[in-house]
């Protein structure tokens, strides 16, 4: 579905007139903030991103507002991932000057990533992160498309189901159960989210042997870490 075939879905089911520039304006809207809510929700579409650290610095730096989330982070090829902990944990170290040899993270709001220890030398870190979107203007953009978001087909559905919520909410019609609608968008996106999670395969958990539970299957263990 491109940006016209969702304007109409959502217009159909609504009532709201594409004709009216001030409720085309609305719609475009609403499919926008649905993109990016499916986006933050499933991360369907992920891409890697690099950003310099500078040794020397105070270790805070102002994180790119092209990327919505971060969902791992590693400083060059053989350091390992960044422990991620919370603005107030990161304050609370710097203050105290606890190094332990863990290489921390923290983002405060939106925009604010921090990192402890500085750098002793100049590294880039990588990142795993769902970019954020152009937005879509035009009848013939597709959510699809990388540069509108990379939403696998399937999933825009749920695009237009959540546009159709926003739209119930402003015409306030008995007819459109926007509560009820929502509640089935959050069902929806949470399965497209495992959904999405799995489509790699399942992940086996690391067997510890020589020790084995009280029916006679070993004990297995996963200490994988997927921070949000």
């Amino acid at each position: 579905m491109n940006l016209g075939d969702l304007r109409t879905a959502v217009a159909a089911a609504t009532g709201l007139d594409t004709s009216d520039a001030s409720e085309l304006a609305l719609l475009d809207r609403w499919i926008n903030e649905g993109v990016v809510d499916v986006l933050r929700r499933t991360r369907c579409y992920q891409e890697m991103a690099t950003m310099a650290l500078t040794a020397g610095l105070d270790g805070d730096y102002t994180l790119d507002s092209d990327v919505l989330q971060i969902l791992d982070i590693w400083i060059d090829s053989d350091e390992g991932p960044l422990t991620r902990v919370t603005p107030e944990e990161m304050l609370h170290l710097r203050r105290a000057a606890s190094n332990d040899g863990v290489s921390r993270y923290a983002l405060a709001g939106s925009n604010l990533f921090m990192v402890y220890p500085e750098p002793s030398a100049d590294v880039t870190a990588h990142l795993l992160v769902v970019p954020r979107p152009t937005k879509l203007s035009q009848p013939a953009h597709d959510p699809s498309t990388v540069t509108y978001g990379g939403i696998p087909e399937e999933l825009h559905p749920l695009v237009e189901m959540y546009a159709t919520f926003r739209a119930g909410l402003f015409r306030r019609d008995a007819s459109i159960s926007a509560s009820g609608l929502y509640q089935i968008y959050e069902a929806e996106a949470l399965r497209a989210a495992r959904d999405t999670s799995a489509k790699g395969g399942r992940k086996l958990a690391p067997v510890k042997p020589g020790h084995r539970g009280g029916h006679g299957r070993s004990r297995t263990s996963s200490n994988g870490r997927y921070p949000a």
